[in-house]
């Protein structure tokens, strides 16, 4: 009976991750702080759908974008699956490999000068689909099991610009090879527990990318060569347990990330071009086998942006998520 109960939990629980949209229980590339034991397998599969109802933009060219309500006959719907698979090497080392796979349909306006040196807004329209880039990991456990540090761990993760130049054009990947630096903590302080991480990611230069202009001549693509900003991303998440057999905990994090300016081609700084968001995020936790196995949870939370500039967003996104671990 009690086998049955375990693979009906993780055949619910697959199917709950098919609805998370951005997961927030573990670093997405490097993984979780407590790491891997050797021979264990780590899947975690995550889908998603967005629907924007927020947009960066300004109706009056010559004022500044800012945070507004999506306008009439705009949309940005953005499907998105993320996969990743872990493995232990050793207790203290775990490698991974993690991809997405994009859906996305946007239509919107943006401002063009024309040979009267006039600004219009004309309207673009984006349909693609595919995988995008491809990361592989590794990550050490430096610190593990002390009384109030139960693992303290870093992690690096290099990337390879996998999709293909349609693609990278379309926001299906960047055409970078990136490298992402990250530290990541549990830690037990009485009632309370924490599971945090904060990564650097150094983002390199777009490959030279040809399209075809109005006039069917293939032409370099805007942002070849470009140098595109880093990006800094962090979480503090607070864990508390909700009773004695600690298969329900409340968790409360604070999330976000940040990107510097890109850079053209010419090595010049490309104005307005940062962005970042800064988030609450409270959930509800389930760990059907106890928080002795910390790797196979399900959990619902609401992400709540309170500080954002992006180009669009979702100013309050609903999510599910599941990872579960074999071996």
């Amino acid at each position: 009976m009690k086998k049955t109960g375990v693979i009906l939990t993780v055949i619910i629980s697959f199917v709950m991750s098919l609805l998370t949209i951005h997961p927030v229980q573990a670093e997405e590339v490097t993984g979780c702080p407590l790491g891997l034991k050797k021979g264990v397998i780590w899947l975690r599969s995550s889908t998603g759908y967005t629907s924007a109802d927020k947009v960066y933009w300004n109706a009056n060219h010559a004022e500044d974008p800012e945070i507004t309500d999506i306008l009439d006959d705009w949309h940005a719907r953005t499907k998105r699956i993320h996969f990743r698979v872990g493995y232990g090497l050793m207790d203290r080392l775990d490698i991974g490999v993690a991809l997405e796979y994009l859906d996305k349909d946007i239509k919107k306006q943006v401002w063009k000068c024309n040979q009267q040196s006039t600004w219009t807004p004309v309207w673009k329209s984006n349909k693609a689909h595919g995988f995008g880039d491809v990361w592989f990991t590794a990550k050490y456990k430096l610190i593990a099991d002390r009384d109030r540090i139960e693992a303290v761990s870093v992690g690096l993760g290099l990337k390879l610009d996998a999709a293909d130049d349609p693609l990278v054009t379309k926001g299906i990947g960047t055409g970078t090879k990136d490298i992402r630096l990250c530290v990541l903590s549990h830690l037990n302080h009485g009632l309370f527990h924490s599971c945090c991480h904060i990564f650097y990611e150094s983002r390199g230069e777009v490959r030279e990318i040809e399209v075809k202009n109005s006039e069917g001549q293939m032409v370099p693509w805007t942002k070849s060569d470009w140098n595109l900003g880093d990006k800094l991303n962090y979480k503090f998440n607070i864990e508390y347990g909700l009773n004695e057999a600690g298969t329900f905990h409340a968790h409360l994090a604070a999330v976000g990330w940040l990107k510097f300016e890109d850079k053209n081609a010419n090595d010049d700084k490309v104005s307005d071009s940062d962005r970042y968001e800064h988030s609450l995020y409270p959930k509800i936790v389930f760990l059907p086998e106890g928080e002795n196995e910390e790797h196979r949870k399900v959990a619902f939370g609401l992400k709540i942006p309170l500080s954002v500039k992006k180009d669009f967003s979702s100013m309050i996104q609903p999510k599910l998520t599941m990872m579960w671990t074999f071996g």
